[in-house]
């Protein structure tokens, strides 16, 4: 879950949002 804000940083996109869904699609993931 932490390598979320290197994500951020690779994808250039610091809007908020954008790291909610990054964290739903992990957990998601997790789930599945």
């Amino acid at each position: 879950m932490y390598d979320l804000a290197n994500e951020e940083d690779r994808s250039g996109d610091k809007s908020p949002d954008k790291r909610v869904d990054l964290i739903l699609q992990r957990l998601s993931k997790d789930k599945s």
